[in-house]
């Protein structure tokens, strides 16, 4: 009687060939199984009907879950780790298991206030809504999904304000829409505050949360990937930032992955803890180590985005194989609970955070500075360029101006005889010195008529 009646179940499955029911509901942990409304059925080989049993039993589970009952918990966590739960009830899992129901529950109409109200984030959440769905085809078959997806990451703004919207919310709240069929919107919402506040630190200012599972995740690897690490650092780049942002902060939901992938990352998530993806990022680099250590940077980025691992059926293998992984727990202890980390709501961190915030405010003034300092020499270049300008352009007036006086005079020194071209030579400074030259003249013939009247008649130079 050690054995819930998911975990005998499982024990039995793996053990026989044909699954008995009546063994199970023999050593069951409680009475409510093999009730009534769900009665024992006589044992089949048929794998079909093994389905429905698998399905019977999360019926079962979802009817009668309380967050307080830690057998059920244990229940709904060896379920996960032996099969995906059944994609028939997976939405209604996900709304139960999560807490999410609990709060509409609580918060009755409030979700149709919620995006009914401007957000300040509107313009960012436009700009993202083409680039969530892409042309993945999962996501086409139902019209007005990106008004669904525009109305939930708009309520959300407005539900927590100090975080309003960050990139790889989007895919979030589109994939939890793909899975409740587009028809529960509202169900959807409330699940969607249920992972946010999880993994909230991942995305508020300064991003906590990420830079700590970054740090723990480099740790990890070179503990346990030491030759790879060691690669990597040679790279002289953060590879560890590079793969894990957007691992991280779409939760492996970008439209690149298959949606069965997803849908199987998350139900292990959301019945155990953040962990699941931290192990299942070092599987991945872990199993395909000998080809990550010859990728340069522009390999690695292409391997990141459409990780082709996860293609071709080797996607659930990993999955599978990344539940059983053994990590050293001194640093997987602390991808578990990812709300440690966020200094908006942990008080434990409040210093941290305002110490966050001055240096944010002291490379905004910094930024400001060199803003306008780039400004100033921007405008300096460009006056020095309009002086310039201007100066030529005022060389090219002079120029005209000095071709037409010299069109104007042409004409009457052409009238003249040959012997007056010589005057007309160099037309420039004539007028300054044309006084000058008469009044000398005018000495000149005073003095020579005073000498010639003295009989002694000297030729004048001009000077």
């Amino acid at each position: 009687k050690s054995h819930c009646v998911p975990c005998f179940f499982i024990k039995q499955r793996t053990e026989r060939s044909i699954f008995n029911v009546e063994s199970m509901y023999s050593l069951h942990c409680y009475p409510m199984w093999g009730t009534t409304k769900f009665p024992q059925q006589p044992p089949s080989a048929n794998p079909e009907h093994k389905n429905s049993e698998f399905t019977m039993i999360w019926h079962k589970l979802i009817a009668d879950w309380d967050p307080r009952d830690d057998k059920l918990i244990k229940c709904a966590q060896s379920m996960t780790r032996y099969a995906a739960i059944p994609s028939s009830l997976r939405a209604e899992a996900w709304f139960v298991i999560s807490g999410a129901a609990e709060l509409l529950k609580n918060n009755a109409g409030l979700y149709e206030t919620l995006y009914s109200s401007p957000s300040p984030h509107s313009d960012l959440i436009e700009k993202d809504l083409p680039r969530t769905w892409g042309a993945h085809p999962a996501f086409h078959p139902r019209k007005g999904s990106i008004h669904c997806l525009r109305r939930i990451l708009t309520a959300y703004s407005n539900f927590d304000p100090t975080l309003g919207y960050c990139q790889g919310m989007n895919y979030i709240a589109g994939f939890l829409l793909h899975v409740f069929k587009g028809s529960n919107e509202e169900q959807a919402f409330w699940t969607f505050i249920v992972i946010l506040r999880q993994v909230r630190s991942v995305f508020i200012d300064g991003l906590p949360g990420f830079h700590k599972l970054v740090h723990v995740f480099r740790k990890l690897c070179r503990h346990h990937l030491p030759k790879l690490h060691q690669h990597w650092k040679t790279l002289q780049i953060d590879v560890y930032k590079l793969i894990l942002t957007p691992w991280f902060h779409s939760l492996f939901s970008y439209p690149c992955l298959d949606c069965a992938h997803t849908a199987r990352i998350w139900d292990l998530f959301l019945v155990h803890d953040f962990s699941v993806c931290v192990k299942l990022a070092f599987t991945i680099l872990a199993s395909n180590e000998a080809q990550l250590s010859k990728m340069d940077f522009v390999q690695l980025i292409d391997f990141c985005k459409y990780l082709p691992c996860m293609k071709s059926g080797g996607g659930a293998q990993l999955i599978q194989k990344s539940i059983g992984v053994k990590l050293n727990e001194k640093y997987l202890n602390y991808t578990r609970d990812l709300t440690r980390f966020d200094w908006q709501t942990n008080k434990r961190l409040k210093k941290e955070y305002q110490r966050h915030q001055r240096k944010r405010l002291q490379k905004q003034r910094e930024k400001e500075k060199l803003q306008q300092k780039y400004y100033k020499q921007k405008t300096m270049v460009v006056d020095a360029d309009a002086d310039v300008d201007a100066y030529s352009e005022q060389n090219d007036h002079d120029k005209s101006s000095n071709d037409v006086d010299d069109e104007t005079r042409s004409p009457k020194s052409n009238g003249n005889d040959d012997d007056d071209d010589d005057d007309g030579e160099d037309m420039d400074g004539a007028d300054d010195v044309e006084c000058g030259v008469q009044m000398t003249l005018v000495d000149a013939n005073e003095t020579e008529g005073a000498e010639y009247r003295n009989g002694s008649f000297s030729t004048i130079q001009l000077s």
